[in-house]
């Protein structure tokens, strides 16, 4: 389980934009694109890093000119489940 540390938002100049419309699959491809299956969601393309003391930090991307900028930078601990509270177990269950 993860229990948030802590919440870092990017500048709101970096807020991503909106999805491409249609994507190619090879012939071979035995599946269909994201956008086929879940059309209203948009891909988000998301990095992890492992930091000090079970911290990871997990950041939002965007490409924007070749090159890859963080939109959004979150740091959660790593935290055996007995030392998560019921309420936030909860909580996670009802997002789910």
């Amino acid at each position: 389980m993860w229990a948030n540390k802590n919440e870092l938002s990017m500048s709101s100049q970096c807020r991503p934009r909106e999805a491409p419309t249609s994507y190619r699959l090879s012939k071979h491809s035995k599946t269909k694109p994201v956008q086929i299956k879940f059309p209203d969601l948009i891909c988000r393309p998301v990095s992890a890093q492992f930091m000090d003391d079970n911290i990871i930090a997990l950041f939002e991307l965007m490409v924007e000119n070749g090159n890859a900028l963080i939109v959004e930078e979150r740091h959660y601990r790593l935290v055996p489940s007995d030392q998560i509270d019921a309420a936030t177990k909860l909580h996670y269950a009802e997002r789910s």
